[in-house]
């Protein structure tokens, strides 16, 4: 249990520190169409709270946005995929939701629910 435990920790500062570090180059990745930021990333091995947490950063560093985030969990051979939409999009009729229940039946999965994010994910 102690050993698991462990292993939990680790992980946790692995992944807390790829998000730390790992913003910047994501945010360099933004395509500006029509005053909208359009940022897409595939990270290798982030769970679905890493992908949520990460889609949490970059609303708090850019506006105007809609970013798109996937993983694969090489382990247990899971996708997951975020969609989330800045505040200001959402208040203007940008809907995540219809954005994941478009493209969640492409990569074979389900979806889940919370205002201005939507997540989707395959097993």
């Amino acid at each position: 249990m102690e050993g698991l435990k462990e292993e939990e920790k680790k992980r946790s500062a692995e992944v807390n520190n790829f998000l730390r570090d790992g913003l910047p180059k994501i945010l360099e990745k933004r395509e500006k169409i029509k005053g909208v930021n359009y940022i897409f990333s595939l990270e290798d091995n982030l769970e679905m709270n890493a992908l949520r947490c990460l889609a949490d950063m970059i609303k708090e560093k850019t506006d105007h946005a809609v970013i798109a985030l996937g993983s694969q969990e090489k382990e247990q051979k899971r996708a997951f995929l975020v969609i989330a939409v800045t505040q200001d999009l959402l208040s203007s009729g940008m809907d995540a939701g219809k954005l994941i229940r478009q493209i969640s039946p492409i990569i074979g999965g389900s979806r889940r629910r919370k205002a201005g994010l939507r997540a989707g994910r395959r097993e």
